[in-house]
């Protein structure tokens, strides 16, 4: 028998409220853990959100008030018109919002 007992299948327990309990218990934990995971899933893209808007609005400031060209520089010494700069300096700050 000790080379059969591999198939022959488990016994169940027959007190069917142990078993309500224990799945009850398990549903309850990972219920848990799944409000968890969304809620630090909400706090990252409120965090990220805030991030970003805070870097389009110094990259805004810094491009309204000059300094960005100041950093770049005026100088046309990679053949761009300084035209054509300028204009490639203020699309992050009319695309950001969208």
């Amino acid at each position: 028998m000790g080379i059969f007992s591999i198939f022959s299948r488990k016994k169940e327990p027959e007190n069917y409220e142990t078993v309500l309990e224990e799945l009850r218990l398990s549903i309850q934990s990972r219920q848990s853990r799944l409000a968890e995971i969304r809620l630090r899933e909400r706090r990252a893209s409120l965090w990220v959100t805030l991030y970003l808007c805070v870097a389009w609005g110094l990259y805004t400031t810094v491009w309204y008030t000059g300094w960005l060209e100041r950093l770049v520089g005026n100088s046309d010494e990679f053949g761009t018109p300084v035209l054509l700069r300028k204009i490639l300096s203020a699309i992050p700050t009319f695309v950001g919002p969208i």
